[in-house]
């Protein structure tokens, strides 16, 4: 995993999961996206370059397309279905043809990060990858063009590369306007000192909120102590000071210097024509010269570590962490494989050696690994969250024993064995196939590998991993895994000292040379996804009590998507039982009367499945419980039994309870000082002001620490047996399967499977909402959260829906919102703002949420502009420009969704229960396409939602906000 920046565009985030902003890629650290700080005044003007920055600028003279037609592009190798070509100009090419998609992604990728970053420059990568959005001459509002086409977009920075993706419907117009979009902002972005001086303060508070969180900042903390000199042991995000005081003229001679077709790979993925997409890369990317500047050499070794360290941070917070650090080999080097599988060995759950010491034991309550393949030799760390009253010592102990001892030449019995390695490889291959299946992640994932030298490594380390000995793995183990190379305890002095070997870095040219791969990845069929097409493929029936949807197609890999929703209980039974309905389904998945937890989720590998079970659903409700399941048509009727048996037969472990039951109270506990979970539970409170014993009531965090603790392990039991099965139920699934087969299985699963209490459905009575501002203190925080809520009287069948909808979208539910634009692109005192609007379609019952994440000092400003952006909209509506625009992102939007296979199946379930095709949607839609400026002001003018009847909650920490 790796602590990686992010410009994400946000997206709508379900109710029930109260908009966490999460970046793309893996992170190790915060829950939410970084809140923004706005210092008026303090940007720095475009300064003189240095001597060196100007030879480096001057390199890239010649910004315009040159006007000699480009050589034709060369084949450079192909493997597993996709294929390199190279540019006469540099730049490479891979395409990655998907016809059963309706989707493409276009994806590129610049060989720089933060690793390229020299003194003074910390975060410099991570900053221009937020300024490539800030518009070309050509191209001047990008959040806005990325919202017409209803295309999801991203950019993150890494150390060794940043990268550029959009996924969008398939046609034509997308694609040439995609590659068009990036061929221009690699030469012709706007670097200027104005567009810099509202987003230095919108990266320097996407780093305020990393700091909120213990758990990013040890990981920092250590990897500064790890290195002593490489510039991996500085994070992506970089230093506070090097963001706010970056001049300009600086930003732009990195710019030029590292964005050039010589520097970046291309990639094309998903429902193209491979030939004419190459021509059409060719002329947008071909007609840039090659530069004449000679890209520097990262030069700079890490020295063998010669000793024990130890770092301490000391910071508000309310659960202890023991993190440990291990140099290790760069991602290509053959070692790599081995130290994925240690990882996997020692910190899986629940297998994994370290999970056994520290979790089942009762002295930690959770535990991982985290490491990446870099370029260049990088590190391996583990760690582990100690509840605040248990001391650290025992637990330090016993990761020390675990890890060092793993690799101890003088206990023998503590080697891998066969057993560990064959669950590690079958897990890595159930996740490549996966990977595979999925073209948009594979595009993506592919220039992380390029980064470190050839995209082919990809493969070729699947390989490695496949072929793996448990000597391989100890041989690894014994040579990195020891105290000298460590991070976490103190300088010993050590005449004899035992150091780690210094890894060269490999030569990946060699390596991949006559690198062939294995067979491609089996496409599926050309499928449109439209309603009409999807609602004509669709078949709806029954299966003893079982509402089903099929949709059966052939896919990319054979992959099958389904989605069971049970309805259980009824007001009577469920009252005073919310804390054992939401810990059942957790206990599910903890073991079976014929499995382990640990023999579960093998046979979810082994069977290349992925199984989550959840008290949310598509309709929220008290009462219901969601199971979805994701694997291959090989696979899907063993999965299918599989489900029937953790469904059916859980074995409630007494010690999976206890371990669920301390990793709920330490989540909980962490939750107490987090501005944004303080202050999404005080604004539901306001949304839904409810009694206790009301069944939506939404509990202190102090109520719902001591509900946790009250909780006992005969509670979930009585409650599964008495309200579970499947009487009341609904299953969708679309993918590649048999729809008799199917039919048959889930009745021979599912329909002698009653539910013992009568399922009487709650319904969702309007209560108004309370007013008013509430603040609550939250001490030693960066990060500040503001949110402001309001429940209204309307279900989303009444007439005025389609127009709130849109509103909503406009206001703060796309990328290019109007909160986004105000709060962040102009005012720079937020790093996301949002808003969303939910109505129940069977009560009288709708919610409007938006909230904002900004630095404490800019807390009362964000809340302040989003009351101000909110009423500007209800009092004068939306002007016919912005809602045609705001139209067509809206439609585009929904045809993305159709494309994806996971959201048809969630659609499709939630239909059956509602009594709904998806034709439903189509015409509201259809609805919301036909409105017009004065429809939508005359809807706001109802006054469905108000200003006054906002209630808000500002969460910060109230001495900073202060200010000196």
């Amino acid at each position: 995993m790796t602590l990686r920046s992010c410009v994400s565009a946000l997206a709508l985030v379900p109710f029930v999961a109260l908009a966490t902003f999460a970046c793309d890629g893996k992170a190790p650290a915060p829950d939410a996206a970084a809140p923004a700080t706005d210092v008026a005044g303090t940007a720095p003007e475009a300064a003189a370059l240095t001597p060196d920055a100007a030879a480096n600028a001057a390199d890239a003279t010649a910004l315009t397309p040159d006007a000699a037609a480009p050589s034709a592009p060369e084949k450079v190798a192909s493997v597993e279905g996709i294929t390199e070509y190279r540019l006469g100009n540099g730049l490479r090419v891979l395409l990655f043809p998907d016809p059963s998609k309706t989707t493409a992604t276009v994806n590129i990728t610049y060989m720089v990060g933060s690793r390229s970053e020299g003194y003074g420059e910390s975060g410099m990568a991570h900053l221009l990858e937020h300024m490539l959005f800030k518009g070309t001459p050509t191209h001047p509002e990008i959040w806005a063009e990325m919202q017409k086409r209803g295309a999801e977009f991203n950019g993150t920075t890494d150390y060794d590369r940043t990268n550029y993706y959009e996924t969008f419907t398939a046609t034509d117009d997308n694609l040439a306007w995609a590659l068009e979009l990036e061929a221009d902002r690699m030469i012709n972005s706007k670097i200027a000192a104005e567009a810099l001086a509202t987003e230095f303060s919108v990266v320097r508070n996407e780093f305020e909120s990393g700091e909120n969180d213990p758990n990013a900042i040890l990981y920092e903390r250590i990897l500064a102590s790890a290195y002593l000199w490489h510039n991996y042991g500085k994070s992506p995000i970089g230093a506070k000071s090097d963001i706010e005081r970056v001049p300009a003229a600086s930003l732009h001679a990195f710019y030029a210097r590292y964005y050039q077709p010589d520097n970046a790979v291309l990639v094309v993925a998903g429902k193209i024509d491979p030939d004419k997409t190459l021509a059409q890369v060719n002329t947008r990317f071909g007609a840039i010269p090659r530069p004449t500047r000679v890209l520097p050499t990262s030069y700079t070794v890490e020295p063998v570590q010669d000793g024990e360290r130890e770092v301490i941070l000391r910071r508000n917070g309310d659960t202890q962490i023991i993190g440990l650090a291990y140099h290790t080999v760069a991602g290509s080097d053959a070692d790599y494989a081995a130290s994925e599988a240690v990882g996997h060995l020692l910190a899986s759950e629940p297998s994994g050696r370290l999970y056994a010491a520290l979790v089942k034991t009762g002295l930690a309550t959770r535990v991982w690994s985290m490491q990446q393949p870099l370029a260049e030799p990088g590190t391996i760390l583990f760690f582990a969250t100690v509840p605040v009253d248990k001391p650290m010592e025992p637990v330090k102990a016993a990761m020390l024993a675990a890890i060092e001892g793993f690799s101890d030449p003088t206990n023998p019995a503590n080697a891998p064995t066969e057993a560990e390695l064959t669950r590690f490889k079958a897990e890595a291959a159930k996740s490549f196939n996966l990977l595979m299946s999925d073209n948009q992640q594979a595009a993506v994932r592919l220039t992380d590998w390029q980064a470190l030298g050839d995209w082919r490594l990809m493969f070729l380390t699947r390989d490695r991993m496949q072929a793996l000995t448990p000597a391989q793995v100890g041989a690894f183990a014994a040579a990195y895994l020891k105290p000298s190379n460590r991070t976490l305890g103190l300088f010993v002095p050590d005449k004899a000292a035992d150091r780690a070997p210094l890894p060269a870095r490999p030569d990946v040219a060699a390596l991949v040379k006559d690198y062939q791969g294995k067979a491609a990845v089996a496409t599926g069929e050309a499928f449109e996804a439209t309603v009409p097409v999807i609602e004509a493929r669709t078949k709806r029936t029954t299966a003893g009590s079982v509402k089903l949807a099929l949709l059966s197609k052939t896919t990319s890999g054979g992959i099958v998507h389904a989605q069971l929703v049970l309805h259980y209980g009824n007001k009577a039974t469920l009252t005073g039982h919310t804390t054992a309905a939401n810990l059942v389904p957790e206990m599910l998945m903890r073991g079976t009367t014929k499995r382990t937890f640990e023999q579960l989720q093998d046979e979810l590998t082994r069977l290349q499945a992925e199984v989550a079970i959840s008290s949310a659903g598509t309709v929220p409700q008290p009462g219901l419980v969601t199971a979805t399941l994701k694997t291959t048509r090989d696979n899907l009727a063993a999965v299918m039994a599989l489900l029937a048996e953790i469904l059916k037969t859980p074995s409630f472990a007494e010690d999976q309870f206890a371990i669920l039951k301390a990793e709920s109270l330490t989540q909980l506990e962490e939750q107490r000082a987090n501005p944004q979970a303080v202050a999404i539970t005080a604004g539901i409170r306001k949304l839904m002001p409810l009694p206790p014993d009301d069944l939506r009531y939404m509990p202190t965090m102090p109520e719902a620490i001591e509900r946790m603790k009250a909780v006992t392990l005969d509670e979930l039991k009585r409650f599964h047996a008495d309200h579970y099965g499947a009487s009341n139920a609904e299953m969708a699934f679309v993918g590649d399967f048999d729809a008799a087969a199917v039919e048959k299985l889930v009745m021979d699963l599912f329909a002698s499977w009653p539910s013992q209490t009568p399922f009487e459905r709650v319904p969702a009575v309007f209560t108004a909402s309370l007013g008013g501002t509430e603040v609550i203190d939250t001490p030693d925080k960066e990060g500040g959260f503001v949110i402001s809520v309001q429940a209204f009287e309307l279900r989303d069948d009444h007439a005025d829906y389609p127009a709130l909808v849109l509103a909503n979208y406009i206001l703060g539910g796309g990328g290019s919102s109007r909160l986004n634009n105000r709060l962040r692109q102009k005012d720079g005192v937020s790093y996301g703002a949002f808003s969303q609007l939910f109505a129940s379609p069977i009560d009288m019952f709708g919610v409007f949420f938006a909230g904002a994440l900004g630095n404490p000092a800019n807390a009362n400003k964000a809340l302040a502009a989003l009351l101000e952006e909110a009423g500007l909209l209800i009092d004068k509506g939306v002007p016919a420009d912005e809602l045609a625009e705001a139209q067509k992102g809206w439609a585009s939007q929904f045809d993305t969704e159709l494309a994806d296979d996971g959201a048809v199946v969630d659609k499709l379930v939630g239909g059956l229960f509602i009594g709904r095709t998806l034709t439903w949607e189509q015409d509201l839609n259809a609805r919301i396409a036909a409105l017009r400026a004065d429809d939508l002001k005359a809807v706001l003018a109802k006054g469905h939602l108000k200003i006054a009847s906002l209630g808000s909650v500002v969460a910060a920490d109230q001495k900073k906000a202060a200010g000196p």
